[in-house]
Order: structure tokens, then C-alpha cells, then sequence
């Protein structure tokens, strides 16, 4: 319903893109943008794909599903970091 401009992309072999965006669904899951937006033609949409964090952090918690390594790891807002369990 907007323009927008993608600054990254990824190319990931042996993984599902699914369980990829899940993973991140599931780190970022607290700075989940809340937010309602209205179309055009009135009706209300509650995106769920808009998260609230560095594209840094966003590129280390790849790395990380990557390696397997996410597990030790959660995203801490206040710091806006991944930060060991």
C-alpha cells in the first residue's frame, strides 16, 4: 500500500526461506511494529512483517540461524542487541 526501498537481501542455501523468516519472526517478536493501517478503500490491515530494530543486528541474527548459534542468543530492545542467554 506503500512504496518501499529494499536495503538488503539474502541468498541462503540449505535452509528453507520459511523457516529462516520464522526464526526471525520469533527473535524480533518484541519490537514488532503495532501499528494499524488503513487502505484505501477503509479497510484496517495490521502489518506483521514491520520490525523496530538495526539492520546490523537484524544481519548478525542471520548469521547466527545460519550457524545455529541463535539458540544461545535473544534480542534485548532496550540495547537494541542480541545478547547471550
Amino acid at each position: 500500500m506503500a512504496p518501499v526501498e529494499v536495503v538488503a537481501d539474502y541468498r541462503t542455501y540449505n535452509l528453507r526461506a520459511s523457516a529462516l523468516e520464522n526464526l526471525l519472526h520469533r527473535v524480533f517478536a518484541d519490537v514488532r511494529l503495532d501499528l494499524t493501517q488503513a487502505g484505501r478503500k477503509g479497510r484496517s490491515y495490521d502489518p506483521s512483517e514491520w520490525y523496530v530494530a538495526p539492520l546490523s543486528v537484524i544481519d548478525q541474527a542471520i548469521d547466527l540461524i545460519i550457524s545455529g548459534d541463535i539458540v544461545n542468543f535473544v534480542y534485548d530492545r532496550s540495547t537494541e542487541r542480541l545478547v547471550g542467554r
